[in-house]
């Protein structure tokens, strides 16, 4: 019987890496990637980064977030008989839309109880040893504790069941996660663009959901951290999150608005080269992948094409033409900000 994969891993195939799923490299670091047969039915991979569940986790409950209202309010019962509150669906959803939306609630309940586990994230291993959420590197508490946060607040929204909202409040207060999140520019070590994707779209689910002053305070509190970045960035999806939990933040809305004014439509993955220009002006030290990285934002066509886990400060790079990026770095945060009315159409 062909093994199942564990939950926030890749397809469990010889060979292939949970971070580099296409990849067949015969070197030792990937042989230890390679996936290995494990209790029951499954397959684990021993050298799985921690971001590609975190990734998983994030994305399902993002995405439940920005479907339509109606479909967000479904509840699945352990026997999986679907119950709504108010009007069920649109009126373009169809039946297989709903059948996903069964299935996506079953995974929400399926997932987290493996997150959550005195006080511990079992999904995630390294060598057989069990790390803890925010124990995984120390730069990294801040993040992992609004992640964590945010997928137990999306999923007892979406479930309307008590126990994660238990769990949630357990961990924002005894726990001390609502104080972690406030303190990422204490903790972090180094500029991770990638972080900013892994923190920012937790905090979109939690300003959707949470309603609790404290609590919202601690997130205002934690959002701000990651904006002390993010604001030399120009960046609409970060920018209209931000905005969502920020509502009187004073911000630079125009330059957000700008980069989607100079999102190039033609989105294959060309090579670009801008260090020799003389009108960039260069920060004094690498990144941390050891790129040269300008202090000078260029406009968005006039560099590489590149999602929002990506340094836009690096100046050279694309695929000599041979990929094409799906054209959701200018979808979502348009869509976004046309329904949250920080931007209008014409």
């Amino acid at each position: 019987m062909t093994p199942r994969r564990r939950h926030g891993t890749s397809r469990p195939e010889e060979g292939h890496c949970s971070d580099h799923p296409a990849r067949l490299d015969p070197s030792p670091w990937n042989r230890k990637a390679i996936w290995q047969p494990s209790p029951g039915r499954c397959a684990r991979c021993p050298d799985t980064s921690p971001d590609t569940a975190h990734i998983d986790l994030l994305t399902r409950r993002f995405g439940l977030r920005m479907a339509p209202k109606n479909f967000c309010r479904v509840r699945v019962d352990v026997q999986l008989r679907v119950r709504a509150s108010g009007r069920w669906w649109h009126p373009w959803t169809s039946q297989s839309q709903a059948r996903g939306a069964i299935r996506a609630g079953q995974r929400l309940r399926g997932g987290v109880p493996h997150l959550r586990r005195c006080g511990r994230v079992v999904g995630h291993r390294a060598g057989g040893r069990q790390r803890g959420v925010a124990g995984l590197e120390p730069d990294e508490r801040a993040l992992n504790s609004v992640q964590l946060l945010s997928f137990l607040k999306t999923t007892a929204h979406i479930t309307g069941k008590p126990r994660y909202e238990t769990e949630y409040k357990k961990l924002a207060w005894d726990f001390k996660y609502a104080d972690w999140i406030t303190r990422l520019n204490e903790f972090r070590q180094e500029m991770n663009y990638s972080d900013e994707e892994l923190g920012m779209l937790p905090y979109y689910c939690v300003f959707q959901y949470e309603k609790d002053p404290a609590l919202l305070k601690a997130y205002r509190s934690g959002v701000d951290e990651w904006w002390k970045n993010i604001q030399r960035e120009a960046n609409p999806l970060w920018t209209f999150i931000y905005l969502t939990g920020q509502p009187e933040a004073d911000i630079d809305l125009p330059a957000a608005v700008w980069t989607l004014y100079r999102m190039p439509m033609d989105t294959i993955e060309w090579t670009v080269r801008n260090s020799h220009r003389a009108d960039i002006q260069w920060a004094t030290s690498p990144d941390r992948f050891g790129e040269r990285e300008a202090l000078t934002l260029l406009p968005p066509d006039e560099r590489r094409v590149m999602k929002w886990n990506s340094n836009p400060f690096v100046v050279d790079g694309g695929g000599n033409g041979h990929g094409e990026d799906d054209g959701a770095a200018f979808l979502l945060p348009y869509w976004m900000g046309r329904y949250h009315r920080f931007i209008v159409g014409e």
